[in-house]
C-alpha cells in the first residue's frame, strides 16, 4: 500500500476526485489550503508542447531537427517518442515552422520568457 499527498487547483478537484473513486482504500476529505502554491508556470507545468517550448526559447534554439525536439522532451520529463506529437502541436499553434526536410524553424512567442 502506499499513501499519496497532493495538492490540486479549485478547478481540477473534481476530476481528481473522479479518477480515485473505486481505486483508494480510505481518503481523508479534500482540505481547502490558504497559502498554496500558486499556479504552475508553462515551464514547470503544463502540457509538453509547452514545456519543450519554453526550453528551447530559453536555450536560443532558432532552428533545430527532430532530434533535437527529441532531446528537449526528453530533458522535459517527456518520451523522445512523443517528438513528432509536439512538432505538430507547435506548428499548428504557429510556433514552428518547417523550413526544409526535416528542419524547423522556432517563432518567438512574446508569451514565453
Amino acid at each position: 500500500m502506499f499513501r499519496i499527498v497532493c495538492m490540486v487547483e479549485d478547478g481540477k478537484l473534481p476530476k481528481v476526485l473522479h479518477g480515485l473513486a473505486g481505486l483508494v482504500h480510505s481518503m481523508e476529505p479534500p482540505q481547502p489550503v490558504a497559502g498554496g502554491p500558486g499556479t504552475p508556470s508553462k515551464v514547470e507545468g503544463g502540457n509538453l508542447s509547452e514545456r519543450v517550448y519554453s526550453f528551447l526559447v530559453k536555450a536560443k534554439v532558432s532552428t533545430m531537427t527532430l532530434g533535437v525536439v527529441r532531446e528537449a522532451a526528453k530533458k522535459c520529463g517527456g518520451m523522445e517518442s512523443s517528438a513528432q506529437h509536439v512538432v505538430k502541436v507547435l506548428k499548428k499553434a504557429g510556433l514552428l515552422k518547417q523550413v526544409g526536410k526535416g528542419v524547423f524553424q522556432l517563432k518567438p512567442s512574446k508569451g514565453v520568457k
